[in-house]
């Protein structure tokens, strides 16, 4: 099998705020080494193309945010105008992630979660509208 560079994905570690530019472009973004709370802005509509899209995972016991840099488009469970998805309840944060992938056309950014269950609990994400 070819190695081929789409193959990967660039990892970044972040333990302070950040906004995502257009050159993040299928970056994973992780808070690992933070001590304390993290946000993730996404880019403005007007700075991505459709098909944009990146990874947020919670690698480090403390909360994580993912803020639109659009108000009210964001997609997900049981929201279809969403400002963010943060992961902020104790205990049940570590190992939580989200996809996020932009649909510029129609002014959406689609919020795909990974929600974990181990038999006794399940990590928990707040949408704020």
């Amino acid at each position: 099998m070819l190695f081929r560079s789409r193959d990967t994905k660039r990892l970044q570690h972040k333990t302070a705020a950040y906004t995502m530019v257009r050159d993040d472009i299928g970056t994973v973004f992780t808070n690992f080494g933070a001590s304390g709370a993290v946000t993730f802005t996404t880019p403005k509509f007007t700075e991505v193309f459709d098909g944009w899209t990146c990874k947020v995972f919670v690698a480090a016991d403390q909360t994580v945010t993912v803020t639109l840099g659009d108000a009210d488009t964001g997609v997900t469970f049981n929201d279809a105008a969403a400002d963010s998805v943060a992961f902020s309840t104790a205990s049940k944060k570590l190992g939580s992630g989200i996809e996020l992938i932009a649909d510029v056309t129609n002014s959406k950014w689609y919020l795909f979660g990974s929600l974990w269950y181990d038999g006794t609990n399940q990590n928990t994400a707040t949408i704020a509208t």
